[in-house]
């Protein structure tokens, strides 16, 4: 019965410049999808578009297809998280060239694969005015990478590129590079979990001196072996508006994570700072450490599972006073130990703004419990505290 719902909502708002339709409690589903392939056409004012999470199979998706071009107006078109093939993707990139409006597209979590992918590739050079760009988790590998790739300079106005979670190795990643050249006026390039190793790293490292304008870089994944954490130490002092930096998982060892935190000091917009799952050890740490006070606007550091042992712990500690905006301090599976765990107790009241933190899995025993739990009601906005996996006494866990 929804299609009956989109059908009244519709009659009613036969004006309505926005539709949506995305997150909703009750997916519309190929019937109300088809439904409202064929309401489509009366609603040419529509300037956006969003289907997000609606379980649109490629049926539905073809019939979608047919009409969306009588939407002349239209510059958001999301349809990520649906269950569209190659097949069903490539009908909506065959129908693109007749949206030139169109200025976001978003076709993330859909199995588009990279026949997919090199059909909304080609479509590219006919959306002068496209910016947003996301086909996150969506089964490109490198020929799709590739196309994609020789078309993105066409698009020179893209400001957010969005490829996380797909299957680009370097020979991609290399390809991405060049073209990424092309592009100055991008703030979002995100590359992170894919297979990018150690020559593909390089090629993307080699040109963010290139890109200004950037704001968010997620390169989580990619090798930062051989020299290529020193090369992005060097790159990231031409990032000024840098706000967010996400190393998650990216073979940074306790040297490079030295050279990488001297870096970071000359990036003072910086708010969120992903370093989890890399060796930084405790003198990575304690690097770290030197640069908290110049990052005044640091809201988020993770640090887990970073090899981290309470020396590392206790200068993190003691530098976090300076960083009065912080909101999420992630500290899991290090060795916190007791000793960072009182040296955290002292530091945690001066951070008014913290709403969670993660100290699970950290080796804490029931003194430094006992010293944390004495400071919580400090922090009177904190709406998460992890302890989990810790040698705590029954009795302080039910303190």
């Amino acid at each position: 019965m929804i299609y009956i719902y989109i059908y009244i909502c519709v009659c009613v708002c036969m004006y309505i410049i926005y539709l949506d339709l995305g997150d909703t409690d009750i997916s519309i589903g190929d019937e109300g999808a088809m439904a409202l392939s064929v309401m489509l056409p009366s609603l040419t004012q529509i300037t956006e578009l969003n289907l997000h999470s609606n379980r649109i199979y490629d049926e539905a998706a073809i019939a979608l297809a047919k009409t969306l071009p009588a939407l002349v107006s239209l510059t958001r078109l999301n349809l990520a998280d649906n269950c569209l093939s190659h097949a069903g993707v490539t009908r909506i990139a065959e129908c693109l060239p007749s949206l030139p409006a169109i200025s976001e597209l978003h076709l993330s979590h859909n199995e588009c694969g990279d026949k997919g992918v090199r059909m909304v590739a080609s479509a590219l050079a006919l959306l002068p005015e496209l910016t947003h760009l996301s086909l996150e988790t969506c089964g490109m590998g490198t020929r799709g990478a590739k196309a994609l790739a020789e078309t993105l300079p066409s698009v020179p106005s893209l400001t957010h590129l969005n490829l996380h979670g797909n299957r680009i190795e370097d020979e991609g990643a290399s390809a991405i590079a060049i073209a990424l050249t092309s592009l100055p006026c991008l703030t979002s390039l995100d590359l992170g979990e894919n297979n990018i190793g150690v020559e593909g790293a390089k090629a993307i490292i080699s040109v963010l001196s290139s890109l200004p304008a950037l704001t968010r870089l997620d390169l989580s994944w990619a090798d930062m072996g051989g020299d290529n954490a020193s090369a992005l130490a060097s790159a990231l002092p031409s990032l000024v508006s840098l706000t967010e930096l996400n190393l998650y998982r990216t073979r940074i060892e306790e040297e490079s994570a030295r050279t990488l935190a001297r870096a970071i000091r000359s990036l003072p917009r910086i708010t969120e700072l992903s370093l989890g799952c890399n060796r930084i050890g405790a003198y990575g740490a304690r690097a770290i450490a030197r640069a908290i006070p110049a990052l005044p606007a640091l809201k988020s550091l993770s640090l887990d599972e970073c090899c981290i042992s309470c020396e590392g712990v206790c200068a993190i500690a003691q530098a976090l006073p300076s960083a009065q905006c912080l909101r999420k301090l992630c500290l899991f599976n290090n060795d916190v130990s007791e000793c960072g765990a009182v040296a955290l107790s002292k530091a945690l009241p001066s951070l008014s703004s913290l709403t969670h933190l993660d100290l699970g899995q950290s080796n804490i025993s029931d003194e430094g419990a006992r010293a944390l739990a004495g400071v919580l009601p400090s922090l009177h906005h904190l709406e998460t505290l992890d302890l989990r996996h810790n040698t705590l006494s029954d009795e302080v866990a039910t303190e």
